[in-house]
């Protein structure tokens, strides 16, 4: 038995993964493998499908992980797929490998040369005995900077099989920092320590046994997920996953983190009549319909948008000047805030006009109003009007 978790800790070496949730939109120019392995007792089999009816050429990007002496990008020859056709390789084969009779494993980027053909990719890892389980090449836009989870994680010492779960936190582009908590799925409460740590550009780091990591006292555990979140403020991508394995048939599963926010992110619309907007007003109010936004905790999002209002004074022939934005409003309570302070002073008077502003605000978590807003300052009421319309992008960040 000890042997058994011996192997399968190797394959922890290599065995995990992470991205965004997994879709079925699978296509892109840049494609992500989290893990791949070549080790004594694992292998990588990779397969890229082109699906074009032109050849394409692919740049092989292997990344070993920080945890093993030939850490950081290892050469590897591109491959050229005519089109309707599949390359099938592994790492060993395709990649000049340091130390190639060493354990290897860590973050595969596949890249189209031209940055125009899309194509996908798979992987499957198995040990000596073909046991083993599916790695999906994932698109790069797939990956976020919002927080994620792998839930459903285990952990035994004593009973059969035994299982051990690894986890593994990956950087792209950028360098980050991030944090790991392990949470009881039951009762919510954390488990052991907070795991922190630090990559920089496409960098891989491992935890093997990451209860132990954590600090967790030794048990029987089931039913926990692992957080992945970043630390550091901006787009960065930070990519998790966690492998469980099991001593009695050597066999381990992938799991990769997946995001509370989405890839694409989302749009939300407003549109309705705008009712008499009264004058000496000392903030702004909303002019017409509102739309909701939800940030869950742990994240934060940009709102990008535009809104445009018809409205004219009413009770006096004008002008008068009007301040006019986007707002947001935490639906909690607090005032209408135009998005980063931020304003335009325009003349009203009778004559009904269109007016329109747009911008973008990150925001921290909440549930927000957001539409068109006026500050009213001046004596007349804003009383001939029309509809208010518009929109916002929600994006991760």
């Amino acid at each position: 038995m000890k042997l058994a978790i011996f192997l399968l800790a190797a394959l922890g070496a290599a065995l995990t993964a992470p991205v965004a949730a997994q879709t079925t939109s699978g296509a892109g120019r840049v494609v992500v493998v989290p893990l791949v392995a070549q080790t004594s007792t694992f292998q990588s089999d990779i397969t890229v499908f082109n699906p074009n009816g032109n050849s394409i050429t692919v740049s092989v990007n292997y990344f070993d992980a920080n945890n093993l002496p030939t850490v950081g990008q290892q050469p590897c020859a591109n491959l050229v797929i005519p089109g309707n056709r599949s390359a099938h390789f592994s790492i060993g084969t395709q990649c000049a490998l340091a130390s190639p009779s060493a354990s290897h494993y860590g973050m595969l980027i596949l890249e189209d040369i031209a940055q125009v053909n899309y194509f996908y990719a798979y992987s499957r890892v198995a040990n000596f005995q073909q046991i083993g389980f599916s790695t999906e090449g994932f698109p790069l836009p797939n990956f976020s900077n919002q927080p994620s989870v792998v839930p459903g994680l285990r952990s035994s010492n004593s009973g059969s099989p035994i299982y051990q779960t690894n986890c593994f936190a990956e950087s792209l582009n950028d360098p980050l920092n991030y944090q790991i908590r392990l949470v009881d799925g039951t009762t919510g409460a954390q488990l052991g320590s907070t795991i922190t740590g630090g990559l920089g550009p496409r960098q891989v780091f491992r935890y093997l046994d990451i209860f132990a990591q954590a600090g967790v006292p030794p048990g029987n555990y089931s039913n926990v997920r692992a957080e992945f979140e970043s630390l550091t403020i901006g787009e960065q991508k930070l990519i998790g996953f966690c492998t469980v394995q099991e001593n009695a048939f050597f066999s381990s599963d992938f799991r990769i983190a997946k995001s509370y926010g989405f890839p694409g992110g989302y749009t939300v619309r407003w549109g309705n009549v705008i009712g008499p907007v009264g004058g000496s007003a000392g903030g702004f109010a909303f002019a017409g319909g509102v739309a909701t936004v939800i940030i869950p905790v742990g994240a934060t999002q940009r709102l990008s948008g535009t809104g445009s209002a018809s409205m004219a004074v009413t009770g006096g022939a004008g002008p008068q000047a009007v301040d006019i934005a986007l707002c947001y409003q935490d639906q909690a309570g607090g005032s209408v805030t135009p998005f980063n302070g931020n304003s335009m002073s325009v003349e009203f008077d009778t004559v009904r006009r269109s007016y329109q502003a747009a911008d973008s605000v990150l925001l921290t978590p909440a549930t927000y109003k957001v539409g068109f807003c006026v500050k009213n300052s001046g004596p007349l009421t804003i009383g001939d009007n029309d509809w208010s319309i518009g929109w916002v992008d929600v994006t991760p960040q």
